[in-house]
């Protein structure tokens, strides 16, 4: 008898011994004079009895010692065939060969021979060969064959979409795909042999050319089905609210050619990314505006009147906000820029032209309304009809004056720019400058973990990005320009940051709103008052309005461009070549959007990490598990500097331990602060935006459980002490 060589590959291996069980048992029962009479001495292990009408006895399946298992089982598909032909050989004898204590491994090694010498020689009759085939031929419909022949098309299957997922993550390249799946075929895994098959790449996109380039419509619908089919069973509620932004984004330094994308994002959605609506690329920003909103708003209106249907439930859905920089939400709304005689979009007042700039020093002036927009009340304030108006939209009220640009890009970078290089009456001297960077850098290695970017140096700030230019003005610039700038400055600095604190911190914002608007028009006036009148642009002079927005919205980062931002950053990153730009995000959009929702994974994220012995342990603790980190969805936790400062029953305290009960249950180790007062007292008590200067730690040690850490707070040192404050975003 001949030995069956298995393949290496799963699902063919399966396939294969299968067929050949049938088989060899075939040839076995229907030629009867070539099976061996002997028995091997070194064989032994036992197989089920199989019982027949045909009173057969003994069947013994025979290997060399070398393959057998430990627990005498025969291979799966040699199993699976014993449960299979119990169903037809029945009657097949009682007793077992002496085949039942051998230990070894099968392998992958089907049997050398079996012996029928004493099973034969009894049977009263003929074996039913007609009925075996009959057996055979139904054989595939056997419920445990086809349970297994699923679990391996799953297997396969999820090898597949494990390598689709791992290739939309980190923007592998199709060349670079196709490359590892002609290598995985050379080891018999059932992949396709190019990456477009494998990741469902889309084929001829229908582009249409208008506006002076090219515009494709991905649908609000269907992106918005997309993102309910990964949240539905955590949604419940069927009003939706969709935030819009538009923004132009240039692809190259070396080419003008740049993308305008429409995106979206679903607000009732948890954790929810922006999506894209439409993208249009082109040399220029749109040439026309009607063209360009087109099929937006036909879809827009449709949706408007007949909601979105998904899974058998009917979703409404209504225009949120348009989130966009100055200029986007000028073109959009076809009125003036922001550098025009009318260019503020919130009240009436007519601009100042200083010192070759525009500037609006009036606070008090008539405020716009949605429906003195619509009829136009200020002619000059308009340079066309907004295809926008045909939708359900204020365009004035909807249009919120997003803080990154305002604020953090506008106004934070033009304070740093006069202290470095404004006139001779605000400039500071060079060694206050290099003193300031001096802090800043010295508070690099103790920066949370959520902070993606660290401190930078001043002489670096034309290269800051906008969340460096707010964590200079929520954390880091209250301490950095502490003592080294003249007092004026740092207190009109201190008003605008404290402001700004009360209307992103959603604790604060609502209860706070009319004196945050004080704030402002004070930071408004000494802007005036220290740097010149010449000063009160459209950026600062917008700050009176910014309070508006979050009587609307709540906290201002319900209405904030960063998480657009960053998908923008995202989406320039799918372009990998100059040619087509337009039709390789398509591509790379219908790629991800056929991935599964969810690949199963056997693996429980870890929580716990840094496993360590040093301690400190508290005696009653002695059983617990002791780790130097918590991934928590809260909070980053951390026994060592930058992580570790966080408020604990109402006390500042710093983490010494991590730990672990048998149980489950986590629980922080803590030594608090005994000296804790305000960092500073204008324009207020710093210790209700919870802000404190603190020092001299207690010595004695506590243990609570993880709940109780209700705050975690950016530590900064200061001269022999430290400056805490309450941290508001996670990057």
């Amino acid at each position: 008898m001949e030995n069956i060589s298995v393949c290496t590959s799963g699902r063919t291996k399966r396939r294969r011994v299968k067929a050949r069980v049938a088989e060899h048992i075939r040839d076995i029962f229907s030629v009867v004079p070539d099976v061996p009479h002997q028995l091997p001495h070194d064989a032994a292990c036992s197989v089920p009895s199989w019982q027949n009408s045909n009173d057969v006895d003994h069947v013994t399946v025979v290997t060399s010692r070398s393959d057998v298992q430990e627990d005498c089982s025969l291979p799966d598909a040699v199993g699976d065939m014993g449960d299979a032909l119990t169903d037809v050989v029945d009657d097949m004898g009682d007793t077992l060969t002496d085949m039942g204590d051998a230990e070894g491994d099968m392998g992958d090694t089907l049997p050398d021979a079996v012996n029928l010498d004493e099973v034969l020689s009894d049977a009263p009759g003929d074996f039913d060969e007609q009925e075996f085939d009959r057996w055979q031929d139904g054989y595939d419909s056997d419920d445990s064959d086809q349970q297994d022949s699923d679990t391996d098309t799953r297997r396969d299957y999820n090898l597949r979409e494990r390598i689709a997922q791992w290739a939309c993550t980190y923007r592998i390249s199709l060349t670079a795909v196709s490359a590892l799946l002609k290598i995985l075929l050379l080891y018999h895994l059932d992949v396709p042999a190019d990456s477009r098959t494998l990741l469902s790449t889309p084929k001829y996109p229908e582009v249409k050319t208008l506006a002076g380039g090219s515009y494709f419509h991905f649908g609000i619908c269907k992106m918005i089905s997309s993102k309910l089919k990964m949240a539905a069973m955590g949604l419940n509620t069927a009003l939706l609210t969709l935030h819009v932004n538009i923004d132009g984004l240039p692809l190259f330094k070396s080419s003008n050619m740049a993308l305008w994308p429409i995106l979206g994002l679903v607000k009732e959605l948890p954790d929810s990314d922006p999506f894209l609506i439409g993208v249009y690329s082109g040399k220029a920003k749109p040439n026309s505006l009607d063209e360009f909103l087109h099929d937006f708003v036909e879809e827009m209106m449709k949706i408007e009147n007949e909601g979105i249907w998904y899974n058998e439930r009917q979703y409404t859905v209504t225009l949120g906000a348009f989130i966009c920089d100055a200029p986007a939400r000028a073109f959009l709304k076809c009125i003036k820029g922001h550098t025009g005689y009318a260019g503020c979009e919130r009240c009436t007042q007519h601009g100042v032209y200083l010192q070759n700039r525009m500037t609006f020093p009036n606070l008090e002036a008539q405020p716009r309304t949605d429906v003195s927009f619509s009829e136009k009340s200020d002619e000059d304030h308009h340079t066309g009809d907004s295809p926008l108006l045909r939708l359900k939209l204020g365009l004035v009220s909807q249009f919120p004056l997003d803080y990154m640009h305002l604020v953090c890009l506008g106004i934070v970078r033009r304070l740093i720019l006069l202290w470095m290089q404004g006139p001779l009456t605000t400039r500071l001297p060079s060694n206050v400058l290099n003193a300031v960077s001096t802090r800043l850098l010295s508070f690099q290695r103790i920066f949370p973990r959520e902070f993606s970017r660290r401190p930078r140096s001043l002489s670096e700030v034309k290269q800051w990005k906008a969340t460096e230019m707010r964590h200079f003005l929520l954390y880091t610039g209250p301490v950095a320009l502490y003592g080294l700038i003249p007092s004026n400055m740092y207190r009109s600095f201190m008003i605008l940051s404290v402001a700004m604190t009360f209307l992103l911190n959603p604790d604060l914002c609502s209860q706070n709103l009319d004196y945050a608007e004080q704030l402002l028009k004070s930071f408004v006036k000494s802007m005036q008052r220290i740097y010149g009148a010449f000063n009160i642009v459209y950026n600062v002079h917008s700050l009176v309005h910014l309070v508006d927005d979050a009587r609307q919205f709540g906290h201002l980062d319900n209405v904030s461009a960063f998480p657009y931002e960053n998908y923008l950053g995202k989406l320039k990153k799918m372009v990998r070549r100059p040619l087509n730009p337009l039709s390789q995000i398509i591509c790379r959009v219908g790629e991800k959007q056929n991935l599964p929702d969810v690949l199963t994974d056997d693996t429980v994220p870890t929580l716990h990490k840094k496993t360590h012995f040093a301690g400190p342990l508290p005696n009653r603790y002695r059983q617990c598990k002791q780790f130097g980190q918590y991934h928590g969805k809260k909070f980053f936790i951390s026994n060592a500097e930058g992580d570790d400062c966080f408020e604990v029953n109402g006390m500042v305290a710093l983490v010494r331990n991590i730990l672990l009960s048998p149980d489950g249950d986590t629980f922080i180790v803590y030594d608090h602060f005994e000296q804790v007062c305000p960092f500073y007292e204008y324009p207020l008590d710093s210790s209700y935006v919870k802000t404190f200067r603190v020092s001299k730690l207690s010595g004695h040690l506590g243990v609570v459980e993880l709940s109780r850490l209700s705050i975690k707070y950016v530590r900064l040192p200061y001269k022999e002490e430290s400056v805490v404050i309450a941290q508001l975003h996670s990057q």
